[in-house]
């Protein structure tokens, strides 16, 4: 996140429309690798957030902390999927397969993790993406077609 992209008026109204329409629908959010613009933007708009809310935001630079906060929060295919994401998007040189992230790579999967792979792409069909009232969670859209055949 750069400091262009940084707006306090903009953080507030997002933080009132997800309050007011979703509220407590906020599990965690963590931000890795933060720049210090951010961190001190964060403090200045905390004291406006709800308690409850606030207490959901993870903030940590350090790989340590990262890889000990994900252990809490997430299983571990999951865990070791986030990670590699973040040592991926590191480098200054983007990849193949991060510019095809719709497509399945073999030594990283950028569409996610095998457990979310498995339940929610390889089960996934073309009615899904057709019944409007599909209850199933629908990804990305190139991810979609791709499944479908159009891509």
């Amino acid at each position: 996140m750069r400091m262009s992209s940084c707006n306090p008026r903009q953080s507030l109204a997002v933080e009132r429309m997800v309050s007011h329409h979703y509220p407590e629908r906020l599990g965690a959010l963590v931000c890795v690798n933060h720049g210090f613009f951010f961190q001190t933007l964060w403090r200045a708009i905390k004291p406006f957030i709800d308690p409850k809310t606030a207490a959901k935001v993870y903030m940590h630079r350090s790989e340590e902390k990262i890889e000990e906060e994900f252990t809490e929060l997430f299983p571990d295919d999951l865990r070791h999927w986030l990670l590699e994401e973040i040592r991926l998007n590191k480098q200054h040189k983007v990849t193949e397969s991060q510019k095809m992230f719709w497509k399945p790579n073999e030594s990283h999967d950028p569409r996610g993790c095998p457990s979310y792979v498995t339940q929610c792409l390889d089960t996934f069909s073309e009615k899904d993406y057709k019944d409007v009232n599909a209850t199933t969670h629908l990804p990305h859209p190139n991810i979609v077609h791709t499944l479908c055949g159009e891509l």
